[in-house]
């Protein structure tokens, strides 16, 4: 079996296969999501039965490594070698959506909706009026900046709520 990969691109000859003999398949093109799904799929099959203890650090592996694939196909694809120039910040996008979504899974595709949607906008909002591609950018940092803030103030709150009983419980004393 002789594979050339190109890119995203995968070309196989298969030789002594039964009941064909030898298959040329170097015209067909496989997609190398498939190759990556079958891989991901092994190897959450492998790692299913971990221990409690063990669970987040392989589930953040795993999501890394699906993440880190599918990245690695998207920019390869695009071209037939890796341009650092290309990168489109799929990171901080990731980032902007995890902020958005607080910690619920639910709600991951919904911010993932919204901020594409503003990321649109942005590509069409220079085109119709003109208000630049960086006030999405910049309506974007203030979101972060807000939710931020908002998880800074619930843990300094917390802090003052148990600071209050603590000084309750000693003055009962």
């Amino acid at each position: 079996m002789e594979v050339s990969i190109n890119g995203a691109r995968i070309l196989a000859t298969l030789e002594n296969v039964p009941l064909f003999g030898t298959l040329n398949v170097t015209q067909t093109l496989v997609v190398s999501w498939l190759v990556m799904a079958i891989i991901t799929g092994v190897c959450i099959w492998l790692g299913s039965g971990l221990k409690v203890t063990g669970i987040m650090v392989a589930a953040q592996g795993i999501a890394g490594f699906i993440a880190g694939m599918g990245g690695g196909a998207e920019l390869l694809g695009m071209y037939n070698r890796f341009k650092w120039t290309a990168t489109p910040g799929y990171g901080w996008t990731g980032i902007v959506v995890a902020l958005l979504a607080r910690r619920n899974p639910l709600m991951v595709p919904l911010a993932a909706c919204f901020i594409a949607y503003m990321n649109v906008g942005a590509d069409i909002m220079p085109r119709n009026s003109d208000v630049g591609r960086e006030m999405v950018s910049i309506i974007q940092g203030v979101m972060m900046l807000l939710i931020a803030a908002d998880a800074l103030l619930q843990g300094w709150k917390q802090r003052m709520i148990v600071k209050a009983a603590k000084a309750e419980e000693e003055a009962q004393k």
